[in-house]
């Protein structure tokens, strides 16, 4: 079986290994001369040559990082610099032999379907043009695509600058300026913190100004067994073991519900909170925050508070637009709800097209784009039955009406639970009952991927290991690999 992978980022090269680990056969399309996506930046370009800049490093340690059978080098930091990420990644696609099968500097023009599930991809590269068939086709193409510039009142007004998060490569230029950062992401964050350094001052401007901490929710007064429950046994462990009896339960009875929607989302926050890298240069006053803006009029900035202030430059951290050039509308199309997709991965209508890697987690990326092509390869293989089209619109429209009612982005996951679920489909949800020793690293530790390798069809001996904390270090080849030497 021949399975185009479009994209060699984190998601694709994850896809082609999964994909050469049940001896199928990826052909990865890459318009880059390198592989990384959003992890590659390239000094030569006066933009880095993609969203990643200088100083980015990873926001999540490097445990919960790794993919669930390649962990980082023990001697890096626990959040490696954006330049071992990349070589990280780098590894990665050597160590498992995935750079074989990427065509880089390979422009995807057209995917259309050529009926009984086949798919014909039409490319363009140095050698010309070609068009091949496959029998399913994984995009990984990302969420970083498109940049989205906010509508400003006054824009065309403003007499200083005005870009996107993509274009900031470094802090240098900002020297002695007033910046004004607008969103509160992982991005607004990086670069208020770094442009906080050389600037004048730093403003980030945000939907909902911090909460105090006096105007938190205090938590109900338990007594009793709760109060003694709650002292032995932490609310993590507790969600954690009953999402496992659960998933586990529902798997030997063979059953679904009806009423439930497709992916377990992340609902919206009800507060606020600064992210714990901001808090020296807030205390320092170098950074402040504010509220919507309301107008721009020459170099002054009004906000939804009534204030002014004077702004040299203003940096848009404002997310990006999911886009698929490649692709007719009626095939792939992204809406203001998202992408209708079950699981968050296959379209029902096309059960042999699969996207990976479109979703937001507020933890560590790699391990969910790595179970969902785990999960996609099953789904190809015959491995794991999708249930019928109607059945997963069906759950498609569950999770929206649940979005609807609750709050969230529509691509926003619960990152453990997303992967507690498909890992119980394809059957890699860890025995507990199996391993004893293993509960208090599973339930009550970081979510590390390795657990999903404990059992199951894609069992790795080093993967208990890498739970207690050992430090593993990966031979150069797939043979030392799969022994578990």
């Amino acid at each position: 079986m021949r399975v185009a992978v479009i994209g060699a980022g984190v998601s694709g090269i994850a896809a082609a290994k999964c994909l050469l680990d049940e001896g199928l056969e990826p052909v990865v399309y890459e318009q880059g001369t390198t592989l990384g996506g959003v992890w590659r930046y390239d000094e030569a370009l006066p933009d880095g040559g993609g969203p990643a800049y200088r100083g980015l490093h990873t926001n999540t340690s490097k445990q919960t990082t790794a993919f669930s059978d390649f962990p980082f080098p023990a001697h890096l930091p626990d959040f490696p610099p954006r330049s071992e990420m990349l070589r990280y990644l780098d590894d990665y696609a050597d160590h498992f032999h995935v750079r074989e099968h990427i065509r880089f500097a390979t422009e995807l023009v057209k995917v259309t379907p050529a009926g009984a599930g086949r798919w014909l991809v039409a490319s363009r590269s140095p050698d010309g043009n070609n068009v091949e068939s496959f029998d399913a086709v994984f995009v990984c193409s990302g969420v970083f695509r498109d940049p989205i510039l906010p509508s400003l009142p006054g824009a065309e007004t403003f007499t200083g600058t005005i870009l996107h998060s993509r274009a900031y490569t470094v802090p240098a230029p900002f020297a002695n300026q007033t910046v004004l950062v607008v969103g509160a992401g992982s991005s607004a964050t990086d670069v208020a913190l770094e442009t906080s350094a050389v600037a004048r001052h730093v403003y980030m401007s945000v939907r909902e100004l911090p909460s105090s901490g006096a105007e938190q929710p205090q938590p109900p007064r338990q007594g009793g067994w709760q109060t003694w429950l709650a002292r032995v046994i932490s609310q993590q462990m507790r969600q954690r073991l009953a999402r496992h009896a659960l998933l586990v339960l529902a798997r030997a009875l063979h059953y679904r519900r009806r009423s439930a929607p497709d992916a377990p989302f992340a609902p919206n926050p009800t507060s606020f909170t600064p992210h714990p890298k901001l808090r020296d240069p807030l205390a320092a006053g170098t950074v402040t925050f504010k509220p919507a803006i309301t107008k721009l009029n020459g170099n002054m900035v009004e906000f939804a508070d009534g204030t002014q202030t004077q702004i040299d430059t203003i940096v848009c951290a404002t997310g990006y637009a999911l886009g698929f050039p490649f692709f007719d509308p009626s095939v792939l199309r992204p809406s203001q709800d998202g992408l209708d997709l079950y699981r968050l991965i296959v379209p029902p209508a096309w059960p042999t097209l699969a996207c990976m890697g479109m979703f937001r987690v507020s933890g560590p990326a790699p391990p969910v784009a790595e179970m969902q092509a785990r999960w996609a390869v099953a789904i190809v293989q015959g491995q794991v039955r999708l249930p019928s089209a109607q059945a997963m619109w069906r759950a498609i429209m569950n999770r929206r009406a649940l979005l609807n009612k609750t709050g969230g982005h529509p691509l926003r996951l619960n990152a453990e639970a997303y992967q507690d679920m498909l890992a119980a489909e394809i059957g890699a949800l860890p025995r507990l009952w199996c391993r004893p020793w293993l509960w208090h690293a599973i339930l009550a530790g970081p979510p590390v991927a390795a657990q999903y390798r404990l059992d199951g069809p894609d069992h790795w001996p080093r993967a208990a290991r890498v739970l207690k904390g050992e430090a593993i270090d990966i031979g150069p080849s797939t043979n030392e690999w799969a022994q578990g030497a």
